[in-house]
């Protein structure tokens, strides 16, 4: 498990005392541009050309999700109909379609309702069926 250390506390602390603890800032000003150069560092260790770390909640968190994996205009995703209104919004964001599907008693998706909204037209989904890890390989395809 990664542990803080001294170089994080101090870098913290460069930022808090600089008073520009917003993303963005004019350096002329102080701004010390700390997530620009993060992001950099970043991108560059995960062999990345870019990393955007930058999201205002969960629903941008999620449509960045969907936006990076290549999801978008004709595609679906196949999202629990129990839940909050920014996982099928996320999808509608990038043009894609939600399908719901039902929760069952783990409050994942339900495999057997999944295999129901699976179609060809399939992208992605949101909440695993039955709590399972894997493929769904197991749900075949829609002629």
């Amino acid at each position: 498990m990664y542990r803080s250390g001294q170089q994080e506390i101090d870098e913290v602390t460069k930022v808090l005392q600089s008073k520009q603890w917003f993303r963005y800032g004019d350096p002329s000003t102080g701004h010390l541009q700390e997530v620009d150069r993060f992001e950099a560092e970043w991108a560059e260790m995960m062999g990345m050309k870019y990393a955007i770390l930058h999201c205002g909640g969960g629903t941008a968190a999620l449509t960045c999700c969907l936006a990076g994996a290549g999801i978008g205009p004709g595609d679906e995703v196949i999202v629990p109909a129990y839940t909050w209104m920014a996982t099928a919004t996320a999808v509608l964001t990038v043009g894609a379609i939600p399908v719901l599907a039902d929760i069952d008693e783990t409050l994942g998706l339900d495999p057997h309702d999944f295999r129901t909204a699976y179609t060809r037209r399939y992208s992605g989904a949101y909440g695993w069926p039955g709590g399972q890890f894997g493929t769904h390989s197991g749900c075949g395809s829609k002629a």
